[in-house]
């Protein structure tokens, strides 16, 4: 039978994450970057990425070629929140490791939007907030 594959950050990087993590607090609710929108991709070397994902408490992610890609964890392992769009509909034996019940319980604290209204806040060409 099949075992399940994934992801996963290669153990020589997490000291990168580790000190961004540690030199970097958030300062916003969303993080800029939104997957599949080409003008949030405006970062030159994987410091500056990563530094975004650690100055953010939550980052927008979704399915794009396929459920696993290496974004979910780059998230995590930079100290924010992904927050998945279309949670719900992950196959239960795709990213099984990924911790996609503890994602989806942080994504619904108080004041965190619903994703209806992230949706239409990213319609509108806003970044969403906390309330």
């Amino acid at each position: 039978w099949a075992r399940p594959m994934q992801y996963s950050i290669p153990t020589r990087k997490w000291e990168l994450y580790r000190t961004i993590r540690s030199q970097t607090a958030p300062k916003r609710d969303f993080a800029p970057l939104i997957p599949g929108n080409a003008n949030t991709y405006n970062y030159t070397d994987e410091r500056s990425y990563l530094e975004m994902y650690g100055s953010s408490l939550y980052c927008i992610t979704k399915k794009k070629g396929g459920w696993d890609c290496l974004r979910h964890y780059e998230i995590l392992l930079a100290g924010c929140v992904p927050y998945f769009l279309d949670l719900g509909s992950l196959p239960a034996h795709t990213m099984v490791l990924f911790p996609r019940h503890i994602v989806a319980s942080l994504m619904q604290l108080p004041g965190v939007p619903p994703q209806e209204v992230v949706l239409d806040t990213l319609d509108r060409g806003l970044e969403p907030i906390i309330e």
